[in-house]
């Protein structure tokens, strides 16, 4: 599989975790515009660049779905390619901080 296609299937995912936001009666219109944008992957390093929470990150971490936010999604061995190292630890790092991880 390429980066490209990889890329298409991690925005794919990510559309599913805003249709499931969307569910829980949750407002997921800035999660599907960062996914029509550029693309999930590429949203996501801007957000972990700028050090910020991607969209939906907070409340889907309240509400208890943490699983469906794209730093969850970033950390799945079917993705890794897209990720630096870096990358993939910040996205660590902010679903410990949320509780996602046990420690």
């Amino acid at each position: 599989m390429t980066i490209k296609e990889l890329d298409s299937r991690f925005t794919a995912a990510a559309l599913e975790s805003a249709a499931a936001a969307d569910a829980l009666g949750l407002d997921s219109r800035g999660l599907r515009a960062l996914c029509e944008g550029h693309g999930a992957a590429a949203g996501l390093k801007r957000s972990l660049q700028r050090g910020q929470p991607t969209p939906l990150f907070d409340e889907l971490a309240a509400a208890g779905r943490t699983a469906l936010t794209l730093e969850a999604l970033a950390v799945q061995s079917r993705f890794a390619e897209l990720f630096t190292d870096a990358e993939a630890d910040e996205c660590f790092a902010r679903l410990i901080d949320a509780g996602y991880y046990r420690m």
